[in-house]
Order: C-alpha cells, then structure tokens, then sequence
C-alpha cells in the first residue's frame, strides 16, 4: 500500500481513500496516538492528511501507507497525555 506520488484520486479511488485514512485515523485515536476525533470533521481529517503529505518530501510519499497518514494525522492534532486504559465492551 504505497501512495501514489501525485494522490490525485478518481470518484472510486477518492471513497477507498477516505476511508482507509478514517480507518488508520480510528486506529491511531485508539491507541491514543491522535486526539483529534472530536475536533475535526472526518471530511477535514482527509483533506488535511492529503495535504500534509503532498507538502512532505519523496521519503513519506514513498513510505508505507499507513505510516504516512498515521504520521500526518499526530501532526495535525498531537496527544499530549498518555492514553487511558479502557474496557472492551
């Protein structure tokens, strides 16, 4: 899962991509790595990851997909606590 150098997507492309940064931006809260998820709108969270990444260098638009986004996301709006430990329900 490389991103595409130029992250121009099409109709199909841009829905698969929306939701795989939502499903890292999930992720990444989780684990209390991004605390963003009630501040900005998922719609916003996409378009600022995209464009965080189209401003870094060759290194992240060559990196894994899932490392670039999670990166892009801790810049966008850092935790500056440690997660708290939760129950699964």
């Amino acid at each position: 899962n490389q991103l595409s150098p130029h992250l121009e997507f099409g109709r199909r492309d841009g829905c698969f991509a929306n939701g795989y940064i939502n499903a890292v931006n999930t992720v990444e809260a989780r684990a209390g790595r991004w605390c963003g998820m009630t501040a900005i709108k998922p719609h916003e969270v996409v378009s600022q990851v995209r464009d965080f990444i189209m401003a870094s260098g060759a290194d992240t638009k060559n990196q894994a997909a899932d490392i670039a986004v999670a990166q892009a996301l801790q810049q966008l709006r850092p935790c500056t606590q440690p997660a708290k430990k939760r129950k699964r329900q």
